[in-house]
């Protein structure tokens, strides 16, 4: 199914400009319907015949040619120094490659508790430390 979309435009006063991109090529006639209430503008109708699309279509082509995607790499360059004793310690744990690193996180993945953290007293489930008892 084509898609129509605004691209841009402006203007002032009486006058207003709009473009368009239409993608892809219509196999029919591109019937355009605009109306609007809070202007008073009746329902148009513009019909753009097929084959002045197809002509358009013809004298179209790419602005440059596309590169293909490079490749995918979950660990681009060297892991950052990552502070002793942190979050991300617990995280990634202690300094590890690349391949450690992927392997450290699924298996942290399927853990269920996060380890604790120096200093803090854990708490019982359904606890406050709010106030009260």
């Amino acid at each position: 199914m084509p898609l129509l979309q605004p691209r841009g435009g402006g203007g002032g006063g009486r006058e207003n400009e709009q473009t368009y991109w239409l993608t892809p090529v219509p196999e029919g006639d591109l019937i355009v319907v605009v109306a609007s209430v809070p202007l008073a503008l009746a329902k148009g109708r513009v019909v753009v015949a097929a084959q002045t699309l197809a002509a358009a279509a013809a004298r179209s082509g790419p602005l440059w040619p596309r590169e293909p995607d490079p490749p995918y790499d979950q660990f681009p360059g060297p892991r950052p120094e990552v502070p002793p004793g942190g979050w991300f310690e617990r995280a990634l744990g202690p300094a590890a490659g690349a391949g450690q690193l992927l392997a450290a996180s699924r298996s942290r993945a399927g853990a269920r508790a996060a380890p604790p953290v120096p200093g803090r007293r854990p708490r019982a489930c359904g606890t406050s430390s709010a106030g009260g008892s």
